[in-house]
């Protein structure tokens, strides 16, 4: 199993920042890419960290890949993470 970082994003300074997390989140799981993953992903989960020179909030989504859908996906979105 092999974990790839597939959507970050970073968020301004706001109060609840799950919520606008969750717009971006469907948003991008509505496309080839999400779709995809969310086909192909044994697991999706999102990290949430704090930007101290922004004040806002960065957002990684991480899936978990058997060793030939990571292949794919690399070959196919062609990340560096």
């Amino acid at each position: 199993m092999i974990k790839i970082v597939v959507k970050e994003f970073a968020l301004g300074d706001v109060e609840d920042p799950e919520i606008y997390l969750g717009a971006v989140a469907w948003d991008w799981l509505q496309t080839e890419h999400g779709m995809w993953c969310k086909e192909h992903a044994t697991d999706l989960v999102y990290h949430q960290y704090m930007d101290h020179v922004t004040y806002g909030y960065k957002y990684y989504i991480k899936a978990t890949f058997n060793n030939e859908d990571a292949l794919i996906y690399k070959l196919k979105w062609n990340t560096n993470k």
